[in-house]
Parts: C-alpha cells; sequence; structure tokens
C-alpha cells in the first residue's frame, strides 16, 4: 500500500488536481518523481560492474555457474545495449573480465581451434565465447577458481588445444602453399612425358 506521504505528493501535483491532464500526464508526472524507477534506468554500469565483482569473488567453476553468471550478464548487457550504452564488441570483450583467467585461457585456445581464421584484432561474437565456455567446462572436473591455475592436468590440455590449433593452421598454410606448385607440375606433366617418349624412340 502507497504511504500517506507519498499520496499526498501525489494528489499535490498539476497532473492530479488539473481536469484538462489525462491519466498519461499524470503518470509519467509520477514516474519523473523517481528517477531510478524509469524504463530507462532500468539497468546501469553499475549492475554490470556489480555482477562482474560477484563473479571475480564466486569464481566460474562449472556449468551451473558459467550459465547462471551468462543469463544476469546477458539481460543486463542486452538491455544496455538496447539503450545504445553498450556496443557489440564491448559486450562480448567486457564478458572475459568475469571468468577466471585459467579459464579463459582454456575458452580462448578452443576459440582459435575452431576459428583459425578470426583476426586476433577482432572480438569474437558473445554467443561463441559462450558456447566456448561451455565445451571446456563440460564434463570438467578441474578448479578455476584461482586466476593462476598451476594444476598439471589443465597445463597438459592446454598445450593440447594449442598443439591442435597449430597443426591445423601449419597444415592449411601448406596446403595453399603447395597448391600452385602441383598445379604447375600437373601441367607440365604431358610435355614432359612426350619429351621422354621422343627421347626413346630417337
Amino acid at each position: 500500500m502507497l504511504p500517506v506521504s507519498e499520496e499526498d505528493s501525489w494528489t499535490l501535483l498539476e497532473e492530479y488536481k488539473e481536469a484538462t491532464k489525462t491519466f498519461e500526464d499524470f503518470k509519467k508526472k509520477v514516474i519523473d518523481l523517481y528517477p531510478s524507477c524509469s524504463a530507462d534506468r532500468k539497468f546501469t554500469n553499475d549492475d554490470l560492474d556489480r555482477l562482474i565483482g560477484q563473479a571475480i569473488r564466486n569464481p566460474i567453476k562449472d556449468l551451473d555457474g558459467l550459465s547462471t553468471f551468462y543469463r544476469e550478464y546477458l539481460k543486463i548487457t542486452t538491455f544496455m545495449r538496447d539503450k545504445n550504452r553498450l556496443g557489440e564488441a564491448e559486450q562480448s570483450r567486457t564478458f572475459k573480465r568475469g571468468l577466471p583467467e585459467a579459464l579463459w585461457n582454456r575458452i580462448d585456445a578452443r576459440l582459435q581451434i575452431k576459428y583459425p581464421d578470426h583476426n586476433r584484432e577482432n572480438h569474437y561474437p558473445l554467443d561463441d565465447i559462450y558456447n566456448a565456455a561451455k565445451f571446456v567446462l563440460q564434463g570438467s572436473s578441474v578448479s578455476y577458481d584461482t586466476g593462476r591455475s598451476t594444476d598439471s592436468s589443465v597445463k597438459s590440455e592446454e598445450l593440447s588445444l594449442m598443439l591442435e590449433a597449430l597443426t591445423k593452421t601449419f597444415s592449411q598454410t601448406l596446403t595453399q602453399t603447395l597448391a600452385p606448385v602441383l598445379q604447375l607440375a600437373q601441367s607440365q606433366a604431358p610435355a614432359i612425358a612426350n619429351n621422354i617418349a621422343g627421347g626413346l624412340v630417337s
């Protein structure tokens, strides 16, 4: 129920007393009295900083923690994007701030494997980062509660992911480099064969 003091302040408004004013006029005036309740102020940078701060104090360790953080993060940042207070690139890059360093390193390695041609100067879409994080955490028994993990299994798996990415990149580069050479060899093969045959006949 509305406190009496609040009710009194509302009834003193011109939009309440004036017969020519509509209910919409009155509602708008009342909302103006409470800026923090405005639809435009539903979420702010403070809310985003608060969420990231909570994630830093209580690090993400599993899929449940990730999905809880992601849902809240998406709710806040999507609203801010709709209000032109946050860009798409900033939305993606800021997500990283809420993740433990060891976890982010594995997510980054996964993204490099999945998107080897991605320009490192550009951001990854938020959906891609989230999917990579789910992949890394799925069935994981490794804890990510510190920024610097010394767990040998983490280092071993990170090394394996990086080697896989390096091998794939090397293979693609080698194929692109050798393609013109192979095409040239194939185009010259008939001429070489004719020369050899001619030499045998003579």
